[in-house]
């Protein structure tokens, strides 16, 4: 057992982190869910991209089978989607160049490709305070 007066003093400050919005989530390639290795392997020359928002206040819990029934948007502003051509051997990444930054209010992007085989996209969003969440999960699509 240890004194309280023998022990050393020292501040802890809290990082705001209410503020701070949640990761993007519900992501979908072509209405196509990700799995836990985060690839998918698609077909074509365009690429759909959708996703779903989410925030710290939502009191109504969530609803894994109907997520279009939560209201998610209270402290929504817009969302910054990165994308990246990438090399890919063994199956891990070699490298990867960013392509292309959007910022967007909407919820969906489409994504022609330019020749390339691996891409890497991650989003994150901006609530009403501009705030950005952290990234979401990177996820490799496989054009064949």
């Amino acid at each position: 057992e240890q004194l309280l007066s023998s022990v050393d003093y020292f501040q802890v400050t809290l990082q705001d982190l209410m503020n701070i919005p949640l990761s993007p989530y519900n992501l979908k390639i072509n209405d196509i869910g990700i799995d836990y290795t985060n690839t998918i392997t698609v077909t074509g020359t365009t690429v759909d991209i959708i996703w779903s928002s989410r925030n710290r206040f939502n009191l109504n819990g969530s609803d894994a089978l109907n997520p279009n029934l939560i209201n998610d948007d209270y402290d929504f502003d817009s969302f910054e989607l990165e994308i990246y051509h990438t090399t890919v051997g063994n199956f891990t990444i070699v490298s990867a160049n960013l392509l292309n930054t959007i910022i967007q209010s909407t919820k969906s992007y489409t994504y022609t490709f330019a020749g390339y085989s691996y891409f890497l996209i991650r989003i994150r969003q901006k609530n009403t305070t501009g705030k950005y969440s952290n990234w979401s999960s990177v996820t490799l699509i496989h054009k064949i």
